[in-house]
């Protein structure tokens, strides 16, 4: 179980970035605040399901790909945004938003606990660079498709019963991985 001052720092990060990006923000905020106790029992019972599942030894530790995805189905499964439906403004997919924000939250933060990996100290000088954005490939229909992109798809997969560890876990080491190629591309260029 992640320890109460990871989630702490999680829920902090995700009501600041509600805060400065979202119109909504307050409600928002309020909602992120009363689902910490769902959240984290389902992140407890989705690392747990995923450890007895894929791993040959359940006492390991995760991945830090696993352990994002596992937030991400936490958030997905746990937040109550039924104050929100209310408002037909808000967007349908706020709660595939937020956990956009977690699971990316807990990769870079996982990215920088982990000093033993000489590589990490390029990408966290680029996302550091960046405001700790990271970056998203483009698209065919321009700048901020893909995070709508896959908001929608985490919204009819969380509809329909189909949130999967393994292949969010995926997404976000391709995530990573492009991340990793453009630090590459960047460093080549100067270089």
């Amino acid at each position: 179980m992640a320890n109460d001052a990871t989630f702490e720092s999680l829920f902090n990060a995700l009501t600041l970035a509600a805060r400065c990006n979202v119109r909504f923000a307050a409600e928002i905020c309020k909602v992120i605040e009363s689902s910490k106790a769902a959240v984290k029992a389902k992140y407890d019972a989705v690392r747990l399901e995923t450890k007895e599942t894929f791993m040959v030894d359940e006492k390991g530790l995760l991945d830090r790909h696993k352990c994002a995805a596992a937030m991400m189905i936490a958030v997905l499964t746990g937040l109550n945004t039924e104050s929100l439906n209310e408002n037909p403004r808000v967007d349908k997919t706020v709660r595939e938003h937020v956990a956009l924000a977690a699971g990316l939250i807990i990769l870079v933060n996982m990215i920088k606990d982990d000093r033993e990996n000489p590589q990490n100290a390029r990408i966290i000088d680029f996302w550091r660079s960046n405001s700790y954005a990271v970056r998203y490939p483009e698209t065919l229909n321009g700048s901020g498709a893909y995070t709508e992109n896959w908001a929608a798809e985490l919204y009819h997969a969380r509809r329909s019963g189909r949130l999967f560890v393994l292949a969010l876990a995926h997404e976000l080491f391709l995530l990573e991985v492009y991340n990793r190629m453009l630090v590459n591309m960047e460093a080549t260029q100067a270089g």
